[in-house]
């Protein structure tokens, strides 16, 4: 029976001695661990203006779109007041001939 226990207690004691050489890794472990968590926050941050920057350029882009839109249909409109403009010139010069002719 004694070198049973005496056994056991070997083991007890190989295993205890594992656990301390991990228990002192721990702290630095633990350390590392809270730096890593400061990196991954900081990613997910990094993240989080990515997709601000990419909603943004969006929005940038359909304000665009919408402007040039607008900017064609008041070059439609302003090339259709010229062509009024001058059909009225024309006009105007023409009863103005008329009237110098009479």
């Amino acid at each position: 029976a004694g070198a049973a226990a005496s056994g056991k207690i070997g083991k007890l004691v190989e295993a205890v001695e594992r656990w301390d050489s991990v228990a002192l890794l721990l702290p630095s472990l633990v350390a590392r661990l809270k730096s890593l968590r400061a990196v991954h926050e900081g990613a997910a941050g990094a993240v989080r203006g990515v997709e601000e920057v990419k909603q943004r350029q969006q929005e940038v882009g359909k304000t665009l779109r919408e402007q040039e839109e607008t900017l064609e249909a008041a070059r439609l409109t302003l090339k259709e007041n010229v062509e009024v403009m001058l059909n009225n010139l024309k006009a105007v010069e023409e009863r103005v001939s008329k009237l110098e002719a009479q």
